[in-house]
């Protein structure tokens, strides 16, 4: 029987065309909802940041704002990850902490005078900064209702097919490791599984993540008479997520057994008719492994403006064109079954594992950001960014691929916006910082709900002539997220919430002032508002920026 299945086996990989469950609408969602990263002023003041500006994270989001800066810039961030998941599964809690290196910013910018206009100036930076750290581990664990059971999706999916018919990655798999088998020989279309669902049983589930988005920038601004500022960037993400998981089915409690008897009949706890093997009997446990690498190199375009009203209030106004990004999946899936007599049976899928290639586009946003500047002392701001989740698109060269996922993106999701705000008190040498971010549900929720992600911030730093020490601690939570571990119509839903920790230190060297020891007379320009050239004694009126 078992050299009977394995020839079946050999059929269905001869048949079969895979893509890989990884390319969903899933994966869009998640390279679209990006948290804060750059430096530890920045992320200090959660990244509200798109009418103040000046500093060199500006260039990410609202790239006006590295216009600010009246000098050259150096600094390297970096830090600790914790996330921290919390999943409840049928009354049973299950906690898990995974810890991480992490690197934050690293950027180099500069700024001179526009020497055909003495009263402009432009500023030059090339930054790489880590936009999203996906470093997570979750494990689920619990008891599920009677008549739940991931085999019982299977039996659905295999009903009425031969065994050569049926999908190499699912079902045809499970019968392969014995976990499904033939009740009805003559038409191929009965099954039965070796998992009764009117036992008890533990389900599990362990999924471990990690990966990264870093971007690569070269960003310009342009500063008109230090009243309004214009910027743009190119941004060149690079994008890695890898995915394991391990879902188990296990009868701990040893209530189901076939046992053989000396006269070659066999006894069994099963509620329904099933067959016994040499070297089996009942089941002990199944597993299903699914492993997938995503590899992506993007390309996107960030236009942004800030109007200096006065010396007290400035407004932003920032843009940011979708993602393209050329995605490339390695992927393979492992099934397996363990058996009270020893035996264990596993395939891999497909053979030496699988590459698809296809491409990603992630919605375009559109923010605005107000700054208030206060006694040149303290600084309160607020961005507010809109974002349509059903503007997310997956395509490959296989016409109708993805068809359902893109479906699915404009069936489910929604706009939703994400809010920033900070305040930073400046006491010279010291200054002090705090902030609050609320990125909304890609379903729609804002500020609070399900699958809302809230972040509170504060943070610190030394400043002198030529150097400056930062730090920021960042605390996330994340709204509930109902989550299946299979076909929710089998599945009882585990609930999962997300904290994340985030400790960034920042180091950054100053350079000199973009206009000290000007010679106004060899540009042949008045100098403006017939003032002396500024000096380092003696800088100007304007720009009054308060840091």
């Amino acid at each position: 029987m078992m050299m009977k299945k394995a020839k079946y086996f050999q059929i269905v990989f001869l048949l079969f065309v895979l893509v890989s469950s990884a390319q969903t609408d899933e994966d869009v969602v998640r390279y679209t909802n990006l948290g804060i990263g750059g430096t530890s002023r920045f992320i200090g003041l959660s990244g509200a940041m798109g009418a103040l500006g000046g500093d060199m994270s500006c260039a990410s989001y609202n790239p006006a704002g590295i216009g600010i800066s009246l000098k050259s810039d150096l600094n390297f961030s970096f830090g600790m990850h914790f996330a921290n998941t919390i999943t409840d599964f049928n009354s049973s809690t299950q906690k898990k902490l995974s810890p991480a290196l992490n690197f934050n910013f690293l950027g180099l910018g500069g700024t001179s005078i526009d020497k055909k206009n003495p009263e402009n100036r432009y500023y030059f930076m090339i930054g790489y900064s880590q936009l999203q750290n996906y470093n997570q581990s979750i494990v689920i664990k619990g008891r599920p209702t009677r008549g739940k059971s991931m085999t019982l999706d299977m039996l659905d999916y295999a009903k009425g097919k031969a065994p050569k018919n049926l999908d190499g990655l699912y079902e045809g798999a499970a019968y392969y490791v014995y976990l499904l088998d033939l009740l009805d020989t003559l038409n191929y279309n009965t099954y039965y599984s070796y998992i009764d669902t009117s036992k008890s049983f533990l389900q599990q589930k362990k999924i471990n993540t990690s990966g990264r988005v870093n971007e690569l920038t070269f960003s310009y601004a342009y500063t008109f008479d230090e009243t309004v500022y214009l910027g743009a960037t190119l941004g060149i993400p690079f994008l890695k997520f890898s995915y394991q998981s391990d879902y188990a089915e296990i009868d701990d409690k040893n209530e189901m057994y076939i046992v053989k008897n000396p006269n070659n009949t066999y006894s069994s706890s099963y509620s329904y008719p099933v067959k016994y093997y040499n070297g089996l009997g009942g089941i002990k446990d199944f597993h299903y492994q699914t492993t997938y690498t995503t590899t992506a190199t993007g390309i996107n375009i960030k236009l942004g403006s800030i109007w200096r009203v006065n010396d007290y209030f400035r407004v932003g106004l920032y843009y940011h064109s979708p993602t393209w990004f050329k995605a490339k999946d390695i992927y393979y899936y492992r099934f397996e079954t363990n058996w009270d007599e020893g035996q264990n049976i596993n395939v891999t899928v497909p053979d030496g594992g699988g590459l698809y290639n296809y491409s990603i586009r992630t919605p375009s946003k559109l923010g605005i950001a107000i700054s208030s500047i206060v006694q040149n002392k303290m600084s309160i701001n607020a961005d507010y960014e809109l974002v349509d989740y059903r503007k997310g698109l997956l395509s490959s060269s296989d016409v109708g691929v993805f068809d359902n996922a893109n479906k699915a993106l404009k069936e489910k999701y929604a706009m939703t916006g994400n809010l920033r705000c900070g305040i930073e008190l400046n006491t010279k040498p010291v200054i002090f910082r705090m902030g609050w971010a609320s990125y909304g549900s890609p379903f729609g929720n804002q500020i609070a709900g399900n699958y809302v992600r809230n972040s509170f911030s504060f943070g610190f730093g030394f400043k002198t002539t030529y150097f400056y020490y930062d730090f920021a601690f960042v605390k996330s939570f994340i709204g509930k997220q109902e989550y299946y571990m299979y076909n929710p119509k089998y599945c009882d839903v585990a609930n999962i919430r997300l904290n994340l920790t985030q400790v960034i230190f920042t180091i950054g060297l100053i350079g000199t002032r973009y206009d000290d020891d000007i010679d106004y007379e060899k540009y042949n320009q008045p100098k403006p508002n017939n003032s002396p050239a500024p000096s380092k004694n003696n800088e100007p009126s304007k720009p009054q920026i308060p840091y």
